[in-house]
């Protein structure tokens, strides 16, 4: 017997071992194995069984098969079509995706209520010098079962002493050691029925356009309603906090069990989940963009929600896929709902021209836009805005500041040569951490303390703009008696359950970076702030202006009705306007007359070629390779360029007006023998 196994390695094929007899019984497709490959020992996944070689050498003998995680054939071989989609080697693509282990379910402590629920609101209104307590029994109300103190913890920070404090008091209990079954579904409640209205347009199948500010009642209604003991449900959030919330959500208005599956959780805490949707002891999966290749029998619906977001766009690793994409090609058998408050303008035109079905409800938001004129304010946080802060705050409400860039400044700028300090290994501009006196990366982690610019060796560095960090010890410095919360991507990876409505209850003011936009509303907000608009109107993409108009429509709909106060030195921008307005209209008017004009996505398709060859010669040589070989697709070639965010690496750009042009036309590139990646779709350049 022969197993065809791919290895993860840059090749577009696999390769043939010899199954010894004792393992003939545990070999199939799918499954996980370890081989000797150039005499070192490599794991692969079995992609056929078969009885014969067409090899003529002698054959490696499997060494051993890996029960579990492991693909389904079904599974596998969606895995392997998105690979042969995005141009990436199958054996890279398809053991990324597989988790390697699996965890054993957990036994943990879990706490809840000791007592009824007027007696828990009775004693939550008495805990006024107790926060800590306070929060935990919120927590504990809000949640559909029994938590862990990993979970509290999680969502809290340290929960130790106020938890072993309400137990001693006699309001919280041990509620065993098992993970508790789910509870019965909540009903929705009324105003929640009223919004998830929307669900009586839908179609049957295919794909539609959900344009609505509050989408997650709808969600949890369709997963009532439609769903089928014998089909599976996937719904996909852009990042982990989006996806915890949602999860959350969902869970306590939708009946069985409802698993979450994201990058943050370990790898075996995935790989248990995994298992279960294989074994069809779990319908409906909540997650990141690589939920979407769990081992689903058969979808019924995937919900993708903030459809427009990027972080849909794997961008960081081979295959470079678009899970929006994906999965309108895995949802072919039945409904694809792509949910927003902002649709990407390509999306909203795809429903405009009737390619996909288009569901609209009433956008009006009640909350009040202003838009602030920084000219003249010292400060990055204005005048105008410290004095919306003080009312808010007066009135015991909160309040939620976003701030485009990490760190301190947004950049470090040298004096003598006018460049930005970027990190040697992998090119992206370094930041200031102000508790380390240091230049940090937020890619790799390295830190420089020799603070000389690495082009003319000039110590005299000027620090420009205004980082999350900065904004938030400004507001702090102005309001130290208020409880301020920072929120950036340092805090998600310690807890990546993090709760943000209950890590929110303690905070007066939140300060963090564009995560903080997304999710539904936060009870008790009232103003919200966009601090830095400009950097994202400045970055050098297309999308610049809509990514900028998506980030402050997602920050609006933190509240249920407030006032959101926009600072910016361009006031009269259409991208500012149209969050101010609420015309979405203007924005895309816009944005069509700007894109066709330079033949960008909807008008054009895209594609990036990476030219990774070490040495700049080698690449100059590979672009002239490609440049000839896509002569003949009557596609526009823009570069090669170096990458901005890569060391080593260029790439070159190319539109086609005719779409079905370009996976033809990279295939050609890719067969020129030069040394390429290549992302087609892209969502950025």
């Amino acid at each position: 017997m022969i197993a065809h196994v791919l290895l993860p390695l840059p090749v577009d094929h696999g390769f043939d071992f010899l199954v010894p007899a004792a393992l003939a019984a545990e070999i199939a497709v799918g499954r996980r194995v370890k081989v000797r490959f150039t005499g070192r020992d490599r794991t692969g996944i079995v992609a056929a069984v078969a009885a014969e070689s067409a090899h003529p050498g002698e054959l490696e003998p499997v060494l051993a098969v890996y029960p579990a995680p492991a693909f389904s054939p079904a599974a596998l071989e969606f895995a392997l079509e998105v690979a042969r989609d995005y141009l990436a080697p199958p054996g890279v693509a398809v053991n990324r995706i597989l988790p390697h282990r699996v965890a054993a379910q957990p036994r943990e402590r879990h706490f809840c209520l000791a007592v009824d629920l007027t007696t828990a609101v009775a004693a939550l209104e008495r805990m006024t010098r107790a926060p800590r307590q306070a929060a935990v029994m919120r927590a504990l109300l809000a949640a559909t079962t029994p938590l862990s103190p990993g979970q509290l913890r999680a969502a809290l920070g340290d929960v130790g002493r106020p938890l072993a404090r309400l137990v001693e008091l006699g309001l919280v209990k041990e509620c065993g050691h098992d993970r508790p079954p789910s509870s019965p579904a909540h009903p929705l409640p009324p105003e929640h029925e009223t919004q998830a209205a929307w669900v009586d347009a839908l179609p049957r199948s295919g794909t539609a356009l959900v344009y609505a500010r509050r989408r997650y009642a709808g969600y949890a209604r369709i997963l009532r309603e439609r769903l089928t003991p014998a089909s599976g449900a996937l719904v996909l959030a852009p990042e982990i906090l989006a996806a915890t919330a949602l999860h959350r959500f969902l869970a306590r208005y939708t009946p069985g069990p409802i698993a979450l599956y994201h990058s943050g959780l370990p790898d075996g805490v995935r790989g248990r989940v995994w298992e279960e949707v294989r074994a069809k002891k779990v319908q409906i999966v909540v997650g990141t963009r690589s939920a979407l290749f769990l081992p689903f029998s058969r979808l019924e619906l995937i919900i993708v929600d903030d459809e427009q977001d990027r972080s849909y766009k794997q961008d960081e690793m081979l295959p470079y896929y678009h899970a929006c994409t994906v999965a309108e090609n895995r949802g072919t058998d039945g409904l694809v709902i792509l949910g927003t408050a902002a649709p990407a303008v390509e999306t909203f035109q795809r429903a405009s021209q009737g390619d996909i079905a288009l569901v609209r409800t009433d956008n009006a938001s009640a909350v009040n836009v202003r838009i602030v004129d920084m000219k003249g304010e010292p400060s990055p946080v204005s005048t105008p805005l410290r004095d919306a802060l003080a009312r808010t705050l007066a009135a015991n409400g909160k309040a939620i500041v976003m701030v485009p860039r990490r760190g301190y400044f947004q950049a470090v700028i040298c004096k003598q040569c006018g460049r930005p300090l970027r990190c040697p290994h992998c090119g992206v501009n370094l930041a200031y951490d102000v508790n380390r006196a240091q230049l940090v990366c937020r890619v790799c982690g390295r830190a420089y303390s020799r603070f000389a610019c690495p082009h003319c060796g000039s110590r005299a560095l000027r620090f420009v703009g205004a980082g999350v960090e900065r904004v938030r010890d400004e507001i702090v410095h102005a309001f130290p008696d208020a409880r301020t919360l920072l929120v950036n991507g340092e805090l998600i990876a310690r807890y990546p359950d993090l709760d943000l409505e209950h890590a929110v209850a303690d905070a007066d003011v939140i300060v963090g970076t564009p995560m903080i936009a997304k999710g539904g509303p936060i009870p008790g907000l009232r103003l919200a702030a966009a601090i830095g608009v400009d950097a994202l109107l400045a970055v050098p993409d297309f999308r610049a202006a809509e990514r900028a108009y998506q980030h402050l429509i997602g920050l609006a709909g933190r509240m249920e009705d407030g006032e959101l106060i926009i600072q910016t030195n361009y006031p009269d921008h259409y991208a500012l306007r149209s969050v101010a307005t609420g015309n979405y209209e203007l924005l895309r008017e816009n944005e069509l007359a700007a894109r066709e004009a330079f033949s960008y996505p909807p008008f054009a398709r895209l594609a990036r070629i990476f030219l990774t060859a070490r040495s700049p010669t080698r690449r100059r040589v590979d672009a002239d390779r490609i440049s000839a070989a896509l002569a003949e697709f009557g596609v526009e070639l823009l570069g090669p360029s170096p990458h901005p965010r890569r060391a080593a690496t260029d790439f070159i750009l190319v539109k086609a007006k005719d779409a079905t042009v370009l996976p033809t036309a990279c295939r050609a590139a890719r067969d020129t023998g030069a040394r390429v990646e290549i992302d087609i779709d892209p969502d950025r350049i």
